[in-house]
């Protein structure tokens, strides 16, 4: 069974390739050379990274929620003492 697949994501693979390509020969060209292992590394520290910071604003959202709650209860209570 063939699976159908539209000519524009059949155009947009072809396009990723020839860019993939292109890159490939300009690094070969400048002659970079690139030590697997640690970019592998490189990658997995900034990944970390991006989790710590997501995980800090999570937490920053939080606590602002619960101090805003606190400030909220705390003009309830005053209100309710004036009367």
């Amino acid at each position: 069974m063939k699976i159908y697949r539209s000519p524009i994501a059949l155009i947009q693979k072809e396009i990723d390739y020839k860019i993939e390509d292109d890159i490939h020969e300009a690094v070969l060209e400048c002659d970079i050379t690139v030590d697997k292992e640690e970019l592998i590394k490189a990658l997995k520290y900034d990944r970390n990274q991006y989790d710590i910071g997501y995980q800090d604003g999570v937490r920053s959202v939080w606590n602002k929620i619960w101090n805003l709650k606190d400030e909220i209860n705390r003009g309830f209570d005053e209100i309710l003492e004036e009367e």
